[in-house]
């Protein structure tokens, strides 16, 4: 990871085992099999953020339009991604 570009610092407190058996075995399971259930994004997003988007994409329009003429990938995905 330090071969990476990671800081050692970061590296080290990566490597420690924070969790006991039980929540690292529950940790564990949520990230294998969480993508079972049906995703919901009703918590990752506010009024704020979508104002600040739609003022993103009216301020860069026409940076989005070369990207969408270019790479053929709507605005409302790449600026959905940021």
């Amino acid at each position: 990871l330090t071969q990476a570009g990671l800081p050692g610092d970061f590296v080290a407190k990566a490597l420690q085992n924070p969790f006991d058996d039980y929540s690292r075995d529950d940790v564990v399971q949520k990230i294998v099999l969480g993508y079972l259930k049906k995703a919901r994004y009703e918590d990752h997003y506010s009024a704020t953020a979508v104002k600040e988007t739609r003022n993103f994409l009216m301020r860069y329009k026409r940076m989005f339009q070369l990207a969408k003429e270019r790479y053929n990938v709507d605005p409302y995905v790449i600026s959905a991604l940021m």
